[in-house]
């Protein structure tokens, strides 16, 4: 089984250990205190590291294709018995996990906040547990009245072995949502993550695992792996990606500014933007923002309120990407109000962080409005539907009426609400499908179209003679049909 307690003492406050400068992926490359006591052949290492600090938190084997194959067919071999287990079977799972979750969350918290750099701040599993059966039992259909005697009944079967790809942001709840999902749906699942939270993917999906294992179930049915290939075995995926947190606000006139800046805020900055006269307003919140990481104290002693964390990483271009769109933004005509450069921090210099900045006079023409950015950057614009991405939306203002306009009109997968019992998905280039709810629930099986002769010997069923048959058949057409 997966023991738990090696990641527990990392999560810990003030947590010591080598810290990397410049910290990436491949850091063990570079520094062979990072490697591995001794490297197996043919495989490839990820080093694991806190974003806001650059602290080394480990080093873990990417898998090589034939792991990844032994791991698919693990999970298949697992989901023949657990696909006949009952709702009830699944509810104590998922309920024991709750149980867990709840006992622990602080340590679980701050494994995401170690891992990703996030501040505390922060379902699907009370929603699978209550609603999930529902969502999946047979369902009678009504049909035609020709065949109105038989008993037509839809019911939904776990598919095999499903695939979950998922992003760093909110790191628990990525993981354990479509997992969670796929398993109550009766099938096995396998994991991929992004590689920067593979230290705490493996936590989450090793607390999953022991739930299955205490209550009589084989945790094979849950793998986790660091890459995925082509497997005729995987009959579904579903795909959380990172094309970037910048969801449009559209705020109308007579809007109340002050009573919902606090919510914008939330929204572009808990988790510094890779998650909207407000120009004043806002501007004076960002330039008192207070970015850091929350398990840590100052050389004085003090454990800073935190009101932003770090970035995941400071690749992919990433900052020097960042600060690119803002100064071309900047040279087309936006005002940079607040903001803008990389940020290094007193106490963490090895950290990736990048100062919460405020843009204004953003045309849809600029590449920053046109781009999913993962930065904390908000574009105090009237651009929603002019670019290729419709992932969500929200809309305020004075009344619901004067909103309801403008959410029929809004071209996304999802408006204002992100109540876990709805499913989640965007549409264009945000995204293809749907996860959660009863959408995503069914998504993760087939549908068996049952139908039932509740009279088989009543009825006849020898074959008629042709023209018996078109005499029967036309009339009884007619007789049904004649008067519509």
């Amino acid at each position: 089984m997966f023991m738990l307690s090696n990641l527990f003492q990392a999560s810990f406050l003030n947590y010591e250990a080598i810290v990397i400068q410049n910290p990436c992926l491949h850091s063990h490359r570079l520094d062979s205190r990072l490697g591995p006591p001794s490297a197996l052949p043919g495989y490839d290492y990820i080093t694991c590291y806190d974003p806001a600090t650059g602290v080394h938190l480990g080093i873990l084997p990417a898998d090589p294709v034939e792991d990844i194959m032994r791991k698919v067919e693990l999970a298949k071999r697992a989901q023949l018995e657990w696909s006949q287990s009952s709702f009830s079977d699944r509810r104590r799972v998922l309920r024991s996990l709750l149980a867990w979750l709840v006992r622990e969350q602080e340590i679980f918290a701050r494994v995401a906040c170690r891992d990703t750099g996030k501040t505390s701040v922060g379902s699907v599993l009370l929603i699978c547990i209550h609603h999930g059966e529902r969502a999946l039992r047979p369902e009678r259909r009504r049909s035609n009245l020709l065949l109105s005697y038989n008993t037509s009944v839809i019911h939904y079967e776990p598919l095999g072995v499903a695939a979950a790809i998922t992003s760093w942001s909110y790191a628990l709840h990525n993981a354990f949502s479509p997992v969670i999902a796929a398993i109550f749906a009766g099938n096995a699942v396998v994991l991929k993550c992004f590689e920067y939270v593979v230290w705490s993917s493996r936590f989450y999906l090793g607390a999953l695992r022991e739930c299955l294992y205490t209550c009589g179930w084989d945790p094979d049915i849950v793998q986790h792996a660091e890459a995925l290939t082509t497997s005729p075995d995987i009959k579904h995926i579903t795909f959380v990606g990172s094309t970037g947190g910048k969801d449009p606000a559209i705020i109308l006139r007579r809007t109340n500014i002050k009573k919902w800046s606090s919510v914008w805020m939330r929204g572009a900055f808990q988790s510094m933007g890779q998650n909207y006269e407000f120009i004043a307003e806002m501007s004076e919140r960002i330039r008192k923002l207070c970015v850091g990481f929350v398990l840590t104290t100052s050389p004085e002693g003090f454990i800073s309120v935190v009101d932003g964390g770090s970035m995941i990483n400071d690749s992919y271009t990433h900052f020097d990407g960042l600060k690119k769109v803002i100064q071309d933004a900047v040279a087309m005509g936006a005002h940079l109000v607040t903001g803008g450069p990389t940020l290094r921090h007193p106490y963490h210099e090895s950290g990736s962080y990048f100062a919460p900045s405020l843009l204004g006079n953003v045309s849809s023409n600029m590449e920053i409005a046109q781009s999913e950015v993962f930065a904390p950057i908000i574009l105090a614009v009237d651009i929603a539907n002019g670019t290729r991405y419709g992932l969500g939306a929200s809309v305020f203002g004075p009344d619901q009426q004067t909103c309801k306009g403008v959410t029929l009109a809004l071209e996304c997968g999802m408006v204002s609400v992100h109540d876990f019992d709805l499913p989640f998905g965007g549409i264009k280039a945000s995204g293809y499908g749907r996860f959660g709810g009863r959408e995503g629930l069914r998504a993760l099986t087939y549908t068996k179209a049952v139908i039932v002769d509740p009279f088989p010997l009543i009825a006849e069923t020898f074959q008629r003679r042709l023209i018996q048959s078109w005499e029967f058949m036309s009339g009884l057409v007619a007789f049904v049909r004649g008067d519509q």
